[in-house]
């Protein structure tokens, strides 16, 4: 049995063990994982205004977290609010007992109280079992139906462009 409620500041030590089981999972660079203090500062900020993401968990019987979803509020110019998911992890020994669809329909009943038209994320392309898992839900490909491409620009490149001359050019 578990129960999902909303993150706290206390969670952030359990949190950020998940997120660094996420991105071994993910085969990703474990270094870039956040520290605890920034994920404390950047989802539980005294200052509404410095909240960067919101956070529910899934915890069993005994406290210990076996899931998150972080999530933040996104507006699209062409459709208006919407809810971007940044990450979704259950822990292997949990999947299969609705604990990833019950973090996902809590986060959906939060999108829906902030008025919000939808849901996105991205997946990774190798990740078949979640890309099956997502369109079971219902969920679409909106990388083919809506034909965009997700750009990045590093933090190097980031300053970068920060500190070229503004103005016409």
């Amino acid at each position: 049995m578990f129960t999902i409620r909303h993150g706290m500041l206390e969670d952030c030590p359990a949190v950020q063990q998940l997120i660094h089981e996420l991105t071994v999972y993910q085969d990703m660079d474990v270094d870039r994982v956040p520290r605890v203090s920034q994920l404390q500062e950047d989802g539980f900020s005294d200052q509404l205004h410095k909240r960067l993401f919101r956070l529910i968990v899934a915890q069993v019987a005994d406290n210990k977290l076996i899931g998150f979803v972080l999530y933040y509020p996104k507006y699209a110019t062409c459709s208006g609010r919407t809810v971007w998911m940044d990450a979704l992890y259950v822990q292997p020994d949990y999947r299969s007992a609705g604990v990833g669809r019950a973090l996902m329909a809590a986060m959906a009943r939060d999108a829906i109280q902030l008025s919000c038209i939808r849901m996105e994320w991205d997946c990774l392309m190798a990740n078949k079992s979640a890309i099956d898992y997502y369109k079971r839900m219902g969920a679409t490909d909106a990388t083919s139906s809506d034909q965009f491409v997700i750009m990045r620009l590093n933090c190097q490149l980031m300053k970068q462009l920060a500190t070229k001359e503004s103005g016409s050019q």
